[in-house]
């Protein structure tokens, strides 16, 4: 059985942060972050906060959402295993938060301070770059995302919006992939940028032509190309 330190370190050399890195450099840098278990529903921060920690996930789903100035909570991406997020504080002293970060399924993080992963940066520009490689995916997927709710119709972004969750965080089974998490039509909406209304329609037609099935409140998607998933 791996020992709290074996586990950080075997967990951390599989990661994209250290995708290349020798061991000696992981090694020399597990202590830096502490591992922590999250129940569901739990904040992990809040809009305006100041950020100071960035956050690796290892197990489970977390929710970014932004508070819009009516109050509502507006959805703008689920991360699971593998995904960074709380970046931005390696950037900028006394960042504040623009988003709220919330567990949706029980969690286990490896948390960073700011300070301490910046002199991992500094100190081995092989992080660095992967640190620079995940941001430009970001960026490259939100411009994609952008570029979809122009030329897509709705039905079209939800499916588009399925496959990427699918893609990312799917499960196996025998009816298709199925999406780990219960999404309200309201969290739909917010990712494909439409309506709440107008996304229970659009659902409900593919849903009755079965371009997407609905079971035990999971969406599953019943045909993907094999080559288009990424599923565990």
């Amino acid at each position: 059985m791996k020992t709290g330190a074996e586990n950080a370190v075997w967990y951390l050399r599989h990661h994209r942060l250290f995708d290349g890195a020798t061991d000696d450099v992981v090694r020399g840098s597990h202590h830096l972050f502490v591992q922590r278990t999250y129940a569901a529903k739990a904040v992990l921060f809040e809009q305006g906060d100041i950020g100071r920690v960035v956050y690796l996930v290892k197990r489970g789903k977390v929710r970014l959402s932004r508070i819009l100035s009516e109050g509502k909570e507006h959805m703008l991406a689920i991360l699971g295993p593998g995904d960074i997020f709380g970046e931005e504080v390696m950037f900028t002293k006394n960042v504040v938060r623009t988003t709220q970060a919330t567990v949706i399924e029980d969690a286990y993080l490896c948390l960073a301070r700011m300070q301490d992963l910046f002199s991992i940066l500094s100190r081995h520009p092989v992080v660095a770059m992967n640190i620079a490689k995940y941001l430009q995916e970001q960026r490259d997927e939100a411009i994609a995302t952008a570029e979809e709710m122009i030329s897509l119709k709705v039905p079209e972004r939800i499916v588009r919006l399925f496959e990427r969750l699918a893609a990312e965080h799917g499960v196996r089974e025998a009816s298709g992939i199925r999406i780990p998490v219960r999404l309200k039509h309201a969290e739909i909406a917010s990712l494909v940028g439409s309506t709440r209304e107008t996304v229970s329609v659009e659902l409900g037609r593919l849903l009755r032509t079965e371009r997407i099935i609905l079971a035990d409140g999971y969406y599953v998607l019943p045909e993907l190309a094999q080559e288009a998933l990424a599923v565990h």
